[in-house]
């Protein structure tokens, strides 16, 4: 009734006067309801009360992405595995420059537009998550990208097939720094404390530009492999692994000019 104090509730969407408005993707919700005959001056309804506020279509996708980082990717793991193989090997076998240079320039925040690079990716096993959710973007695509701009990246700096014999790159990362000193422990240190993936990818980018120069070649596909669970809940396993092979590099690795 008018002129009674009025119970602030914790419920959102009960009691008279809440409100619930809907303006292009924004939701307003009332927090508390406000007497729906109180006046504040005549004919004028009070409009006072707190709003949340948020991205509808946002926060959708982010409850998508987290429904999947609850599972492990596992589904067609194996068929996944081998299509990218064939995929990474034919851009270091044929040496495509056009679809080189377009890999280079891609970048994680980036929507693949370019119709080379989507022939190139034609056909990728996704898993069946990633089919239901199309608007969310799936770890197998950015994770294959993601390698084929560091290969490419690799190929700029070395004639030599850049997955030939190659060692997981924290190992090469190692036997760098073996070489070049301090100014590649800070970068790889800065790489394994980035907080997003395009941070690291940053990074990786730098890293391995100076592999490619130092003629060593990496396992790619394990790369892959790594770059796939360092989008989602498995990120702390990924970075241990890689301070360990790195921690693992001792001198005599770097005895050869070609490792």
């Amino acid at each position: 009734m008018a002129g009674q104090p009025t119970r602030r509730s914790n419920r959102v969407g009960h009691g008279p006067g809440t409100r619930n408005r809907l303006q292009g993707q924004v939701v307003l919700v009332r927090i508390w309801p406000v007497p729906e005959r109180q006046q504040q001056g005549p004919g004028r309804p009070n409009r006072q009360g707190r709003f949340r506020v948020r991205s509808h279509g946002m926060e959708q996708i982010l409850l998508h992405v987290k429904e999947r980082n609850r599972k492990p990717v596992t589904d067609n793991k194996i068929e996944h595995a081998a299509w990218s193989v064939g995929r990474l090997q034919e851009l270091a076998e044929t040496g495509n420059p056009a679809l080189a240079a377009k890999l280079r320039r891609w970048n994680p925040a980036s929507v693949v537009t370019d119709a080379m690079i989507l022939s190139w990716m034609n056909g990728i096993k996704l898993t069946e998550w990633d089919m239901n959710h199309p608007q969310v973007p799936a770890q197998r695509e950015i994770a294959l990208l993601a390698t084929g701009s560091l290969m490419a990246t690799h190929m700029q700096k070395s004639h030599a097939n850049p997955m030939e014999n190659g060692i997981p790159f924290a190992s090469a990362v190692g036997r760098l720094a073996y070489r070049k000193g301090p100014g590649i422990i800070r970068r790889f240190t800065t790489l394994l404390n980035a907080k997003s993936f395009a941070t690291t990818f940053k990074y990786m980018q730098t890293l391995t530009t100076l592999i490619g120069a130092s003629g060593m070649t990496v396992d790619y596909l394990d790369l892959a492999d790594d770059l796939v669970k360092l989008q989602g809940p498995y990120r702390k396993q990924v970075i241990a692994k890689w301070s360990r092979l790195y921690a693992r590099v001792t001198p005599d690795d770097t005895d050869s000019p070609a490792k």
